[in-house]
């Protein structure tokens, strides 16, 4: 099955290149890798073009006007050709066997809630400083990363939006489409991806736990600025709330 890889990213060249380093090592690579740019300058823009010779890259870029990480995903949606389709973000590195891994826990009307350990301040700036497939090979040495056979577990919480982030999920791209996208009300940091995931199971979709089988390695970062939270909270909960509320509010992609 042909898949998309969406990644947002916003000035910070030195993951990305880490994070497409990461995907020239994968046993399936990708056959598109969609780039969600929220606003970055042109560093970026060397790196993407450092991998396009050998990544199938394409590279969506909106205005920085604050934090519009719905609107970017969004942009990227609207280019993806592949049936099934897998987000991350930009500061999360992927072992040789994660694009496989979400292939098989594929099924139609699921969402795959995939895991990630959490880097050190000290380990994420030796990667950084050393990009090399040898630093990048032996960081995925946390037990997270090992695959056990614990399919039993994975649809017991078919409701649970809260093990869902838009850092590692993967699910068939009609599903996406058929609820608009991520919502673009939500502008700043916080709960657009989980908005996301509770209009999918008001659609019908259901939660499928990807722990040990899709697991990424998450950069250590400083938080984001939470300024827009509130009203964000406000928004996510008229989701909860809402009887049968599917379709995006706001969204740049039609409705199928």
């Amino acid at each position: 099955m042909n898949v998309a890889l969406i990644i947002t990213t916003f000035n910070w060249p030195n993951a990305l290149r880490l994070v497409l380093l990461s995907i020239t090592q994968q046993t399936k690579k990708p056959d598109q890798v969609i780039i969600a740019d929220d606003g970055s300058k042109n560093e970026t823009q060397d790196v993407i073009a450092e991998f396009k010779r050998i990544l199938p890259i394409i590279h969506t870029w909106q205005a920085d006007k604050s934090f519009r990480a719905a609107r970017s995903r969004n942009l990227a949606l609207a280019k993806v050709e592949s049936p099934y389709l897998i987000l991350i973000d930009g500061d999360c590195l992927l072992p040789p066997r994660f694009v496989e891994g979400h292939l098989k826990l594929a099924e139609e009307n699921k969402v795959i809630a995939g895991s990630r350990n959490l880097l050190s301040p000290h380990v994420t700036k030796k990667l950084l400083l050393n990009a090399s497939i040898k630093e990048l090979a032996a960081s995925f040495s946390s037990i997270k990363f090992q695959r056990w056979p614990v399919n039993s577990f994975r649809g017991l919480t078919p409701s649970n939006w809260k093990i869902v982030r838009s850092c590692n999920m993967s699910l068939h791209t009609d599903r996406i489409l058929n609820i608009g996208g991520f919502d673009e009300s939500f502008v700043g940091w916080g709960l657009e991806d989980s908005d996301c995931v509770v209009r999918l199971i008001n659609a019908g979709v259901e939660v499928k736990n990807g722990r040990f089988a899709t697991c990424v390695n998450h950069l250590f970062h400083h938080h984001n600025t939470r300024g827009h939270l509130c009203n964000n909270k406000r928004l996510f909960q008229s989701s909860l709330t809402e009887d049968g509320l599917y379709f995006a509010r706001k969204t740049s992609l039609e409705k199928l």
